[in-house]
C-alpha cells in the first residue's frame, strides 16, 4: 500500500484537485444561470401596476338582449345582459358586474304584448341606462307559429 501511494500519490492528488476545481467551476456557472432565470421569471410574472397608475376602474361593456317569453312565465332578467368592468386582472378577462344591475321600471309579464325594460347599472360612481324589449306571447300565438 505504501508503494502504491509513493508511485501514484501525485496522480491521485492531482486528479482529486482537478475534480474539485471542475465541480466548483460547474457549480458557479449553474448558480449564475439559475439566478438570472429567477430574476427574469420574477420580472415577468409579478405585476406591479397599481390601480391608481392604471386609471379608475369603470364600466367597459353594458349590453342587453331582447326577451321573448310566454304569458306568465317567470324569467331572470339579469341572464340576458352582459356587464363587464375594465379591470382586466381576472385571468386577463374583465370582471362580471351584472350584480350591480337593477331593473329601473316594473314589468308585468302577464300582459300580452311588447314592453320596454330599462336596466340601470350603477358601478364605481358611474350610472348607465340601457333599454331592451320584452315580448310576451300567449298560448295561441305559440301554437300558430
Amino acid at each position: 500500500m505504501k508503494r502504491l501511494f509513493e508511485e501514484y500519490g501525485d496522480v491521485m492528488l492531482s486528479a482529486t484537485i482537478s475534480i474539485i476545481i471542475v465541480l466548483l467551476f460547474v457549480g458557479t456557472i449553474i448558480t449564475t444561470l439559475l439566478n438570472q432565470n429567477i430574476k427574469i421569471l420574477g420580472e415577468n410574472t409579478v405585476q406591479s401596476i397599481t390601480y391608481k397608475a392604471q386609471g379608475k376602474i369603470g364600466i367597459r361593456t353594458f349590453k342587453a338582449k331582447d326577451i321573448l317569453i310566454k304569458q306568465g312565465e317567470e324569467i331572470n332578467y339579469l341572464d340576458r345582459i352582459e356587464a363587464m368592468n375594465n379591470r382586466g386582472d381576472y385571468g386577463g378577462n374583465d370582471e362580471d358586474i351584472r350584480s350591480y344591475v337593477t331593473i329601473y321600471n316594473q314589468i308585468d309579464n302577464n300582459e300580452i304584448g311588447e314592453k320596454e325594460i330599462i336596466y340601470a347599472l350603477r358601478y364605481n360612481g358611474q350610472t348607465q341606462f340601457l333599454k331592451a324589449k320584452l315580448i310576451v306571447i300567449g298560448e295561441e300565438d305559440e301554437n300558430n307559429n
